[in-house]
């Protein structure tokens, strides 16, 4: 029977049940359940809620709905649902981390610590608590007890792949290589088919120099998953750095179809495009890049670069200065701004922008 033909017949089989009884809280919450990991966001709301109005006190409905608002970036009902679970059972321990992952994503960094800590009392053995954990310690710069949390998670299951993964990545932030490729072969060891570790074992192996080995990666992620966006924007910087621009340019659309909303997609196939003078389709990449990430420093100067070559003076003007506000003390925006400047006539501007490149080149050595 073919994926589709199985979700079909799942999903008859959960209508016909919910026909003979529509009190069934259970059907509900595995329906929506169901519909949630197919995608189909607002019917798996509908479930959860026809579900909890039968029974208001599962906790697992209210996890797996407040996981569902979590992911439709319904932040403030997500914690609603999650304090519901918890005060029903305070010492569930997937609620714990998943609140603290909500936590620190709305940046209440202290908060989000104490619920891994309050999972962690609860259940020192727990892998996925202590991998969360390690990850939080690395966002907020605590590397070397971000490699503790990891350490006691692989002492517990020396074989999941998802540790030995955020494992690899951490030594890779501390300049430990030969550690952090151990790792990543670990991870692959342990579990082939997560896309998402070849493709950072390629970026990892990209930025070694690899070239090779990091393609067999991104080839290996891709055909784990082929709508992978970040794989095939990941390739494509790959290919046009090995010199395959149309290689790299048929990887950069593949992701943009995976993901319309890419922001570095749209860059990297902007600054491609502006390579092989293509400049109306790589303004066009740009502004897509630039409605998605309007902080990205780097998009605005190699737009402003784009507008500059085409003589649209006052558009290049503006896009340097927003690239500044994004990052005051890139030396090539300065001298770059500083040249457009200079050709407007504008020399004590010019002159200013020349010494903050020279300053910022000066910090910088």
């Amino acid at each position: 029977m073919k994926e589709r033909d199985r979700k079909e017949e799942t999903e008859k089989q959960y209508k016909l049940v919910l026909e003979a009884d529509p009190n069934d809280a259970g059907t509900h919450f595995n329906y929506g359940n169901f519909l949630s990991e197919i995608g189909r966001m607002k019917e798996a709301e509908i479930q959860y809620k026809l579900g909890l109005e039968i029974d208001p006190k599962d906790v697992a409905a209210h996890s797996n709905y407040g996981l569902l608002l979590y992911e439709m970036g319904r932040m403030k009902e997500a914690e609603k649902q999650y304090k519901l679970a918890l005060k029903i059972d305070p010492k569930n321990v997937a609620v714990h981390t998943n609140y603290g992952l909500l936590l620190e994503d709305l940046g209440r960094l202290e908060e989000a610590e104490k619920q891994y800590k309050l999972a962690l009392k609860i259940d020192p053995n727990n892998v996925a608590t202590h991998t969360n954990y390690g990850l939080f310690l690395s966002k907020v710069g605590r590397m070397k007890e971000a490699e503790i949390q990891y350490k006691l998670a692989l002492k517990i299951d020396k074989n999941d792949p998802l540790t030995h993964y955020n494992y690899g990545l951490l030594l890779s932030k501390m300049n430990r290589m030969e550690e952090a490729e151990a790792q990543y072969k670990l991870a692959l060891k342990t579990d082939l088919k997560i896309a998402a570790i070849s493709c950072d074992y390629g970026n990892f192996l990209q930025r070694m120099g690899r070239e090779k080995e990091a393609e067999k990666q991104y080839k290996l992620a891709l055909n784990t998953d082929p709508s992978y966006a970040a794989a095939h924007n990941n390739y494509g910087v790959l290919l046009e750095r090995m010199g395959h621009k149309v290689k790299a340019e048929k990887q950069y659309k593949l992701a943009l179809e995976a993901n319309p909303k890419y922001a570095a997609a749209h860059y990297n196939y902007g600054n491609i495009l502006n390579e092989m003078e293509r400049f109306e389709e790589a303004e066009k990449q740009y502004r897509l890049s630039l409605e998605n990430d309007p902080n990205n420093a780097a998009a605005h100067y190699n737009y402003g670069l784009l507008l500059h070559k085409m003589n649209r003076m006052e558009e290049a003007e503006e896009q340097y200065e927003l690239a500044l506000e994004a990052d005051p003390n890139d030396i090539d925006i300065h001298w770059n701004y500083g040249v457009l400047l200079e050709e407007l006539g504008r020399k004590e501007e010019a002159a200013m922008q020349y010494l903050l490149a020279l300053e910022a080149s000066s910090d910088n050595v």
